[in-house]
């Protein structure tokens, strides 16, 4: 039995083939950050192949998980919103979306070896993450030697670079800080799933050093491009999802222990040193701007309950409350955001809805207990979404279609779960 257990051990770990749609999804998971519209006309194609072959199993999908329902009530909203044009606009931060996270789920389900393509999708993704975060390691030396500016002057960088290099932080090729900062800890949400991966993988099959000293080096850069962004609401997050990790790790009491040691570094530098070149004082709390930000969305929600204002209505019916800003984007929190844009009712419906996915996550989670090896698969997508949705309650990025497209990748993995799970349980 022990044999039989060891020779399945060595199998999962083998380059299994794969069918060429789930290809195209890691080629366009890996030039996501890099050449993000070239990653979105792919995922197009691949939306409206499956449509075109699959249209009652995505349209079954989206009605069972309330999705259906959920677009004709921000479409409704839309119609009657404050300023129309912008909230149609703002309609493609979610319908496509709903779309493509149905289409995910339907090739998950559908990938002869799943474990074995969504692993190599967060090998990739996590991989992916090291020349960005490189580059924002260079970004912030530059910045703080008084160079900035060469970062739109100098050769093909400047055509990458879409940030402002007046300011002391960090968004590498994203166009904003806390942008990159939340894609970092959904990366690092990735990275604690494979690091679980190897452990429980190592006992039955040797791993490659470089493996090993690839995904140290990734999650190591991604913490100093945490660092390096200047993001306070990141270092949370990251420091949550550290926590969560270890205790999730299987492995030694004192490599536990050891882990737990570097996590309280990584935090007191923070407390000691600041994040980025900005120090933390107790001022961020009792007087950070997002109190006022979030009145206004209060506001705009008693205002207009049942379907808001309007998406994307928030940045133009901003009235100059907060101090020394003259302009506000968004409500800085996911569920302010929804309730003051499309209502009460959408706000709800969409943490219902997501909520049930995740409890779906859960189960799967728990039907892997006899596959140690996915369970730690899933354990890193599951803190990846987790990751971003913490990130959510401070800040909201999702108009960023990268972090847009992760996210709601991560929410099929989680959804198609069970499905995957019964089905390689009945295949053993």
């Amino acid at each position: 039995m022990a044999h039989t257990d060891e020779y399945r051990s060595r199998l999962a770990l083998k380059a299994l083939p794969i069918t060429p749609w789930s290809r195209a999804i890691l080629v366009c998971m890996a030039i996501l950050p890099y050449g993000m519209y070239f990653s979105l006309a792919g995922l197009l194609g691949l939306l409206c192949w499956t449509i075109s072959r699959q249209p009652h199993e995505i349209f079954k999908l989206l009605h069972r998980h309330g999705f259906i329902w959920l677009s004709g009530l921000l479409m409704v909203s839309s119609s009657l919103a404050v300023y129309r044009g912008e909230a149609w606009l703002q309609l493609a931060n979610f319908l496509p979306f709903f779309l493509l996270w149905a289409v995910f789920v339907v090739h998950c389900t559908a990938e002869p070896h799943p474990w074995q393509f969504l692993r190599r999708c967060a090998w990739v993704l996590v991989l992916g993450a090291l020349p960005l975060n490189l580059f924002a390691i260079v970004e912030f030396w530059l910045k703080t030697n008084g160079m900035g500016e060469l970062l739109t002057t100098l050769p093909i960088i400047h055509v990458m670079y879409t940030g402002a290099h007046r300011v002391m932080r960090s968004c590498s090729v994203f166009d904003y800080f806390n942008t990159y900062a939340n894609y970092l800890v959904m990366m690092i949400g990735l990275s604690l799933g494979l690091i679980q991966w190897q452990i429980v993988a190592a006992p039955s099959a040797k791993l490659p050093v470089w493996i090993r000293l690839a995904l140290i080096l990734s999650l190591a850069l991604s913490l100093a491009g945490l660092y390096c962004s200047g993001s306070r609401n990141g270092y949370l997050v990251a420091s949550f999802l550290l926590m969560l990790g270890l205790f999730c790790l299987q492995t030694r009491r004192w490599l536990r222990g050891l882990g737990l040691a570097g996590l309280g570094v990584f935090v007191s530098s923070a407390i000691l040193f600041g994040i980025g070149g900005r120090h933390l004082s107790l001022t961020w709390v009792t007087d950070d701007p997002r109190v006022e930000v979030w009145q206004l969305a209060i506001r705009l929600t008693r205002e207009y309950p049942l379907l808001g204002a309007g998406l994307g209505n928030y940045k133009l019916l901003y009235d100059g409350s907060v101090p020394d800003h003259d302009f506000v984007a968004h409500a800085h929190n996911i569920w302010l955001m929804l309730a003051a844009e499309a209502g009460i009712p959408a706000m709800v419906g969409f943490t219902i809805a997501i909520a049930l996915i995740c409890y779906q996550g859960m189960q799967g989670h728990r039907y892997l207990a006899d596959s140690p090896q996915a369970q730690a698969i899933l354990l890193g997508y599951g803190l990846c979404f987790l990751g971003s949705i913490l990130f959510s309650v401070l800040d909201v990025t999702l108009f960023d279609a990268r972090i847009n497209v992760l996210g709601w990748f991560c929410l099929a993995v989680l959804a198609a779960a069970p499905a995957i799970a019964r089905r390689s349980a009945t295949t053993k």
